[in-house]
């Protein structure tokens, strides 16, 4: 790795830290330079502003998802033993202390690049899903139904999940109850109108 990615992961690993802890709009540039070391035209030199480096953030984190994704079908997976490991990544992050990078999301998505990234993440997110739900259907293994519809009320469950988590937390009984939920709507299958 250069210096250069060292750095850009130096200032995202601190930076998402802030957002965490303080959410998006209160995290100044000068936050993030004293939480790095950098100086400010350090700092400026790899991002110009906070939605810049939030905007990098979300996306290191869907491309983690994507590469994983990847690595998981090049090891011809089963769709139950991947949709096992989705739901478990999930709620890895969901268990963890960076989960308050959610509310910092939210407030990214007020804005105008904030929502694009967002509508971006969910959108790859379900994409994801579909095909592998679609691939579980194929195996005869999960319920049949729209795919795209099933995997999109599920990524909004798990993203309402994630939300309410960051601002109320949950016990982890409640927590292990949801994702059981949501492994048997994919599963089993659900009622659709």
């Amino acid at each position: 790795m250069s210096k250069s990615d060292e750095t850009k992961q130096r200032i995202i690993k601190a930076s998402v830290r802030l957002f965490a802890d303080k959410g998006y709009s209160p995290v100044t540039m000068k936050d993030i330079c004293e939480a790095t070391g950098l100086s400010r035209g350090g700092l400026y030199r790899y991002y110009k502003s906070t939605a810049e480096i939030m905007e990098a953030i979300l996306e290191s984190e869907q491309k983690g998802a994507d590469e994983v994704a990847a690595c998981i079908y090049e090891l011809k997976w089963t769709a139950m033993e991947m949709l096992d490991g989705f739901l478990s990544s999930q709620k890895r992050f969901i268990e963890s202390d960076v989960v308050s990078i959610e509310t910092a999301a939210i407030q990214f998505s007020q804005l105008e690049a904030g929502r694009q990234t967002n509508i971006k993440r969910f959108s790859r997110t379900v994409l994801r899903l579909a095909d592998l739900i679609r691939q579980g259907q194929a195996e005869g293994v999960f319920a049949k139904g729209n795919a795209d519809i099933i995997a999109a009320h599920v990524i909004l469950v798990i993203g309402g999940l994630r939300q309410q988590c960051a601002l109320i937390g949950f016990n982890q009984t409640f927590i292990d109850k949801q994702f059981e939920l949501i492994r048997n709507i994919i599963v089993q299958g659900f009622e659709e109108e």
